[in-house]
């Protein structure tokens, strides 16, 4: 059976029509029954690399036909994206759940579903290059597990979490420990300063497709801990976390939950160091622009005084000719004039003068460089056996 890139499955034929010709140069083949789609699909000698999918269809909604879809197709062959009216965050969460990548909402720009398309067709063509690579680095991760207790990776977590200089480096850690614990898993982290958001992504397959992106970012104000089949949400102060392959044994289960929250607990209370150190930056920066806004003033207003005072001088210079005074006369008045206007000079260059202020962003930004991480020769893996 001749295969095609992508997969548009759709009841209704304007949808059909409008996505067939955004995606003319990418090989796609439509289908107005989900039944029809999926007798093709169970066909194919190789994946698509990306199905379309309406949600709301009379013979089966697009949550079953994804779900089936996902038993002929992993996530790695190919991306599935939701195409339909409804924009609630359940129907989000449910699409995550049976595996989808991303949800466009009806209607949709021509643009941006090209570039959706060819973004997920990019993504999976690389992940199929690199499939190879994985199932080497699969069993690198079992050997990792049989090598190293669940406790040894908590602790040397911890330890490497305690000398992190940056939320960046905490995110990479998390899912450092979660790949340690043989699961797939991203992190979100975010803290506000003056109403400006600082967020920070990472995950244990690199890219984030753009659903579980957003499900990060609007589970930051759910519950603090769910679970959806095989997915855990833990959801923390500053952070939250999401894991896609829990195992099926609950005692297993369970411990690692344990573990990785007290891995979001632990990190959360780092948040405020780096919040502060952030806001250091940030005073820094002000401090900068007034220091440099403050230099252009007071050479400008310097500039401004001494032209003043040289047309002052040069006028009394020119009226002493007109008195009748004595020699000795005019040298004590232009004595009296230069005398003044030297001690002008003085005072607006006192008041020019920042060194006072270079020193307190010196000091500033000696204490945010002093707060670098330990060598990483220094953060020896603890064995606990």
């Amino acid at each position: 059976m001749s295969n095609y890139d992508v997969m548009v499955v759709d009841d209704s034929e304007i949808s059909l029509a409008t996505i067939a010709h955004a995606l003319e140069n990418v090989n796609p083949i439509l289908f107005s029954s989900p039944l029809e789609a999926l007798q093709y699909a169970e066909n194919l000698e190789s994946p698509p690399f990306l199905v379309i999918l309406d949600l709301m269809m009379p013979e089966i909604n697009g949550f079953e036909v994804c779900k089936r879809l996902r038993e002929l197709f992993s996530d790695t062959e190919t991306e599935i994206i939701f195409y339909s009216s409804n924009n609630n965050l359940d129907d989000r969460i449910k699409g995550f759940e049976v595996g989808a990548s991303d949800f466009l909402v009806k209607p949709v720009a021509i643009q941006e579903l090209q570039v959706k398309a060819l973004k997920a067709i990019y993504r999976v063509r690389e992940e199929r290059k690199q499939k190879h690579a994985s199932s080497k680095q699969d069993e690198a991760i079992k050997g990792i597990i049989t090598e190293l207790s669940e406790q040894s990776i908590l602790v040397n977590f911890l330890r490497a979490a305690n000398a992190a200089s940056s939320v960046e480096k905490l995110c990479k850690l998390i899912v450092k420990a979660a790949s340690d614990f043989g699961l797939s898993a991203s992190v979100r982290s975010s803290f506000t300063i003056d109403d400006h958001e600082f967020s920070t992504v990472e995950s244990t397959g690199g890219t984030l497709p753009p659903l579980e992106l957003e499900l990060l970012r609007r589970l930051s104000s759910s519950e603090r801990i769910f679970t959806q089949n095989n997915r855990l949400f833990l959801n923390y102060p500053h952070f939250t976390l999401i894991v896609k392959n829990m195992p099926d044994d609950k005692a297993f289960a369970g411990r690692l939950r344990d573990h990785l929250a007290i891995m979001l607990e632990a990190v959360g209370s780092r948040i405020k160091l780096f919040s502060q150190e952030q806001e250091v930056k940030l005073l820094i920066s002000s401090l900068q622009a007034t220091q440099e806004n403050a230099k252009l003033r007071n050479k400008i207003t310097m500039k401004a005084i001494v032209d003043t005072m040289t047309d002052v001088i040069n006028a009394v210079e020119n009226k002493i000719f007109e008195y009748d005074l004595t020699e000795t006369q005019e040298a004590e008045l232009l004595a009296i004039f230069k005398e003044s206007t030297d001690f002008t000079y003085e005072v607006i260059e006192e008041n020019s003068n920042s060194q006072e202020l270079e020193k307190v962003i010196a000091k500033l930004q000696q204490l945010l460089e002093n707060d670098d991480d330990l060598p990483e020769e220094e953060l020896n893996t603890v064995e606990l056996f």
